[in-house]
């Protein structure tokens, strides 16, 4: 089991954190990342296209997907709740279904393009995941991952640890409400550091992609590091 697997009680509280703070998610996003997360997201599907079948794995609430261009758009995420509410963003404009990234509900070579965004550290088997990504795509297609930055070492490492461990909780005090934010007696926001925690630095993931198959694997750190764009095709 690689160390950076999260077990089915932690992948569920991630779930449960995310539908109980949906109402807020956009806008705690934006001040934690200091209103950058819009331009991450706008580079990353800056990737996409008219012309392309489009897969995003880990849709959330659409925050991402409002952003892709295609001739066909399909959004899958493990919670009915979150996918109720992407629905509701995108007017039509995206196929919804219900499915998790290690088995995901698609045939085999069916999407020019697969993203994830902000998710990729809530899989619970990332090397499953990207597999998947693999299988799912068509010869020429890419994979695209939009995800919180994780230095190997150094100040810039410990700054973010430290601002996802400490400062965003403490900020979500003043933009969540006492009663959602405290469900089950704690701060909901402090179970999302054990995601980070176990996340691994992108060229750790870009690594597996070699070893998968994908080929011309590439990363991108956006404003100092503070999120990374990793890549591969699918040769």
């Amino acid at each position: 089991m690689d160390a950076d697997q999260l077990n089915q009680e932690e992948w569920s509280r991630v779930i449960r954190t995310i539908e109980t703070v949906v109402d807020y998610y956009d806008r705690m996003n934006n001040i934690v990342t200091f209103f950058r997360a819009e331009k991450w997201r706008k580079r990353a599907a800056s990737f996409s296209g008219d012309g392309l079948d489009i897969l995003e794995i880990g849709c959330g609430p659409g925050s991402f997907a409002k952003h892709l261009r295609g001739r066909s758009i399909v959004c899958v995420d493990p919670s009915e709740k979150l996918l109720a509410v992407a629905r509701s963003r995108l007017d039509g404009r995206a196929e919804f279904r219900i499915g998790e990234a290690e088995r995901l509900p698609a045939e085999a070579e069916s999407f020019d393009r697969t993203f994830c965004s902000f998710s990729f550290r809530d899989f619970k088997d990332k090397r499953q995941g990207l597999r998947e990504m693999f299988r799912v795509l068509r010869r020429g297609g890419q994979s695209i991952i939009l995800e919180i930055g994780k230095p190997r070492g150094g100040i810039r490492r410990a700054l973010l640890g430290w601002h996802l461990r400490y400062d965003v909780p403490f900020i979500a005090r003043f933009i969540v409400p006492s009663d959602t934010l405290n469900e089950g007696g704690h701060n909901v926001y402090r179970g999302l550091w054990d995601t980070y925690r176990k996340y691994e630095s992108a060229d750790r993931y870009a690594g597996i992609m070699k070893e998968i198959g994908f080929k011309d694997v590439a990363w991108e750190e956006l404003t100092f590091g503070g999120a990374v764009i990793l890549k591969g095709a699918k040769p």
